[in-house]
């Protein structure tokens, strides 16, 4: 609570010096727009950029990555754990660690030339191979006294029980600081593949040298994040209550 608190006093004052600074003493300059630019800019950017649409298409696109790779791995949670515990699934899925994103996405872009549901495959297999490396790792740290309480149990039940719900308080960990890496990963996709969404938007705002535009895009980005943070947590609270 003092920390939330705090953090809001720090913003009343960043932006009490920001309206001060830049709308009574500094010139217009390519830093940061006055206070009443960015505000006509909040009212503009909507309809001219075509705003909604974009934030509807780059917001589902990532929170349906999320939910559907960890939908994916509740299904078929005893098939991967039992694939994961014979062999070093870790080490391997690591290996994906040393590949530059970057270049998936000149990739992907280049192959399917901006189609959209490829966006959508892109950002489910980032996920799922993200996820699953967590899921790996967590499975080797599991405490011996969790395998023994299921030690009455049958092996599918220890699987699907005492391994994944051992597990799952990371994974919706991982789920919450992985969406901001998911967020810049498909917006520079859709910046370089020109696929539509918020980074096409951004690149179009750069294009005219919207400045105002552009910082309004990114607070609502942040918005959303935020947004996105405060559900998941919520989630893990209700579904992963038992984490000490």
């Amino acid at each position: 609570m003092n920390s939330s608190r705090n953090n809001f006093k720090i913003l009343s004052v960043l932006t009490f010096v920001y309206i001060i600074l830049f709308e009574f003493i500094l010139p217009i300059n390519k830093f940061l727009p006055k206070p009443t630019i960015l505000f006509e800019s909040f009212l503009h950017v909507w309809q001219d950029y075509s705003l909604l649409s974009g934030m509807l298409i780059t917001t589902g696109t990532i929170y349906f990555a999320i939910g559907f790779s960890l939908i994916l791995l509740w299904i078929f949670r005893v098939f991967i754990i039992k694939l994961f515990l014979s062999f070093q699934a870790l080490e391997v899925l690591q290996l994906f660690k040393s590949i530059p994103v970057f270049l998936l996405i000149l990739m992907t872009a280049f192959w399917f030339d901006g189609l959209e549901l490829a966006k959508i495959i892109f950002a489910i297999l980032i996920t799922f191979i993200s996820l699953s490396r967590v899921l790996a790792k967590e499975l080797s740290r599991i405490k011996p006294e969790y395998i023994a309480v299921g030690m009455n149990l049958n092996p599918q039940k220890i699987y699907s029980e005492v391994y994944w719900q051992a597990s799952l308080p990371s994974l919706l960990e991982l789920a919450i600081r992985f969406q901001r890496i998911l967020w810049l990963i498909i917006l520079t996709y859709e910046f370089v593949a020109t696929s539509f969404g918020m980074g096409t938007i951004m690149r179009l705002a750069l294009q005219y040298k919207d400045l105002g535009a552009i910082i309004v895009i990114g607070i609502i980005q942040a918005l959303l994040i935020w947004l996105g943070t405060v559900t998941i947590r919520f989630v893990k609270k209700k579904i992963a209550f038992w984490e000490s």
